[in-house]
């Protein structure tokens, strides 16, 4: 997944920066969203606050947009460093919003109205000095505007920023790594990462179909969410997959909602029957209570294909699911 970069190089963008970035702001108060784009931040964001971006509808800064992913890492530069890094949620196009929100750039007839919502902002404050050691960059590199790194420099900036956009599941996470020689684990373990990240664009990409899709449905609960709140969730855990299953995308994975679908799953709460019912797990004391409205739905990945997958999932996972903890 290529990184996005955008930079804060003059006067009005540091105001703006503040004004959305540095604050985050009520969605109650923008009247300018559309009732679409309120409901799905409103989902995105129960809390009733985020923090957004935005570029210029230059055609470079468009076809930028059209590419930037769900899920994409972004970094913020500003002043001789990359200032901060966040996680793209959703993307929208809004000029009366813009034109509210920011200050326009001097001379221009553009607002910001390419618009991106971000999570997990946090603080970095590292020097372009040394960002532009660790990607090989020129000395006098800086981020102007809005753009994407490659493929290449992206996997350079994850293991230099030591981030890690995509989770490992549970049972992968937990196993103890064996005993190797000094720094070879380290690189295994980069190495280990930079292929679960590939999979699950992939998964995501094959399940998704369209690569600019703003919503898909949840194969569980059959809400249409923002592709922001879905997983490519496998349906045999990866580490128990055989080379071939892994590579049986995307039948070995189906999208299943970060708002419980995916956890309940995961962890053998629910499961799909050899006819794509879901059944809840009687096996589990509160079972019932976490899990029931998702009792005899049909799930919608369920397929011909897909059937050995549930299959074992219905044997090691559902009929064996842990209590649900106190």
């Amino acid at each position: 997944m290529r990184v996005v970069l955008t930079g804060v190089t003059n006067d009005v963008a540091r105001q703006n920066y503040i004004s959305t970035i540095v604050n985050p702001r009520l969605i109650a108060d923008m009247v300018d969203l559309s009732p679409s784009q309120r409901a799905d931040l409103e989902v995105l964001y129960p809390s009733g606050e985020f923090k957004f971006w935005g570029a210029r509808p230059t055609a470079r800064n468009r076809a930028n947009f059209e590419l930037m992913e769900i899920g994409a890492t972004v970094l913020i530069y500003r002043s001789g460093s990359i200032v901060s890094a966040g996680e793209v949620t959703y993307k929208f196009e809004n000029q009366p919003l813009a034109e509210s929100t920011w200050l326009r750039l001097r001379d221009s007839t553009e607002d910001f109205s390419l618009i991106f919502a971000l999570r997990d902002v946090r603080q970095l404050g590292i020097s372009i000095d040394d960002y532009n050691a660790a990607l090989d960059n020129s000395p006098d590199y800086f981020v102007r505007g809005f753009g994407l790194a490659s493929e290449a420099k992206s996997e350079l900036i994850y293991e230099f920023l030591d981030i890690q956009p995509v989770p490992l599941p549970d049972d992968e996470a937990q196993q103890p790594s064996p005993a190797l020689p000094p720094g070879i684990s380290d690189e295994l373990d980069r190495t280990y990462k930079r292929a679960v990240r590939r999979e699950q664009t992939h998964l995501r990409a094959a399940l998704l179909g369209a690569k600019n899709a703003t919503h898909a449905v949840c194969a569980l609960c059959g809400k249409n969410l923002p592709v922001g709140l879905l997983w490519a969730s496998h349906i045999k855990p990866r580490s128990r997959c055989s080379d071939d299953e892994k590579r049986d995308i995307p039948n070995v994975a189906m999208l299943a909602c970060t708002l419980g679908c995916d956890a309940l799953f995961e962890r053998g709460y629910v499961g799909v029957d050899s006819k794509g019912a879901i059944s809840v797990s009687t096996a589990i004391s509160g079972a019932m209570e976490v899990a029931g409205h998702l009792l005899d739905r049909q799930c919608s990945a369920f397929t011909t294909a897909r059937a050995n997958y549930f299959a074992w999932h219905w044997t090691n996972r559902f009929a064996q699911a842990p209590p649900i903890p106190n």
